[in-house]
């Protein structure tokens, strides 16, 4: 069998105005990048590609590698680092410490399992003289055997010197569906009378790390001032439409401008607010 190895390196609230019926787009502070590195290997692979993704409101990163292997191999996959490094039971997780300061290194992905190696050369490899000499260095890194294709996915946190208590996971995607968080938020829709106000939120991207449940307030005002405002909470539809639906019934009416806040419950994150018109 052959082997190939896979050296991994890293590299507000919203304001938008509403016309014409078009939804705003709210991206949370995402972005991502494809390469196709399918070069890099030669004829040992039908193609190799690679995904890193900035996601959980930029404070993680994504890396996912979609290796397809032209014959059986083994495939390594790693990362070097000067820090101490401690790997999980189940070998899933693997957290990295310098001087107290933590990144959490998880696979999101049913294949790969962590190990600890030294920063050598693997045997299949040419060594030079004095390459091995890296004591203070540690090889994070996977092994996938008489493989024909290697999809894993692997999602890095800076801890600073806390735990991964609010960490949310996104999925585990193909690239295909790869998607930036994100979701929309239609034009509100008033009553007659202007008392009543309809919003929908629509989540977008299967693999988006999107509000699992969000929260709704809408503040009414009148010269001005606010004068009323009510809330509703719902859990969001994932790939799908949630319509939140508020009455002003308590005060009399106001000059057709609204305020709406979107909080993420779960982790409560503001998106911002934004003043509607009913014109």
């Amino acid at each position: 069998a052959k082997s190939i190895s896979f050296i991994s390196a890293l590299p507000p609230p919203f304001e938008a105005t509403f016309g014409a019926g078009q939804p705003i787009f709210i991206s949370i502070k995402s972005g991502e990048h494809l390469s196709d590195i399918s070069a890099a290997y030669g004829d040992k692979v039908k193609s190799a590609v690679r995904g890193i993704k900035m996601t959980n409101n930029r404070q993680s990163v994504i890396l996912r590698d979609e290796i397809r292997l032209k014959a059986i191999s083994d495939v390594y996959w790693g990362i070097h680092t000067p820090a101490e490094v401690t790997v999980s039971e189940d070998k899933k997780t693997a957290v990295l410490d310098i001087d107290g300061n933590k990144m959490e290194v998880k696979i999101l992905s049913s294949q790969g399992e962590f190990s600890c190696d030294k920063a050598e050369p693997l045997p299949e490899c040419y060594h030079l003289n004095g390459e091995t000499e890296h004591p203070d260095i540690t090889k994070l890194a996977m092994r996938f055997k008489n493989a024909a294709t290697v999809n894993v996915t692997v999602c890095f946190t800076p801890l600073g010197n806390g735990t991964n208590s609010y960490i949310k996971y996104p999925y585990d995607d193909a690239l295909s569906r790869w998607a930036l968080d994100s979701f929309s938020v239609n034009e509100p829709v008033f009553d007659a009378g202007g008392k009543s106000v309809s919003i929908d939120v629509v989540q977008t991207g299967s693999s988006a790390l999107n509000p699992k449940e969000m929260t709704l307030f809408l503040a009414a005002y009148k010269d001005g001032l606010m004068t009323d405002i009510v809330c509703q909470k719902k859990e969001i539809s994932q790939n799908g439409v949630t319509s939140f639906n508020a009455s002003f019934d308590d005060f009399e009416p106001y000059d057709k401008k609204v305020k709406a806040f979107l909080i993420d419950t779960s982790s409560f994150v503001s998106y911002g607010s934004k003043v509607y018109n009913n014109q």
